[in-house]
């Protein structure tokens, strides 16, 4: 529930339980917008390890 839906719930809420749901909704969307990056980063490290472990097989044989 955002702030927005709160308050038409509940008109007469605290203003610390309004400020605590928008600085945790603020915080939800920064968590979202960090995760494809971070996605990325693993997919990254992942192919470069598997890359690695391919290169160190080739070089055995």
């Amino acid at each position: 529930m955002t702030a927005a839906d709160h308050l038409r719930k509940h008109p007469n809420a605290r203003p610390s339980t309004i400020a605590w749901m928008i600085l945790r909704d603020a915080k939800t969307e920064e968590l979202r917008s960090e995760l494809p990056r971070k996605r990325a980063g693993i997919f990254a490290r992942l192919i470069g390890f598997v890359r690695k472990a391919v290169l160190d097989d080739l070089r055995r044989v």
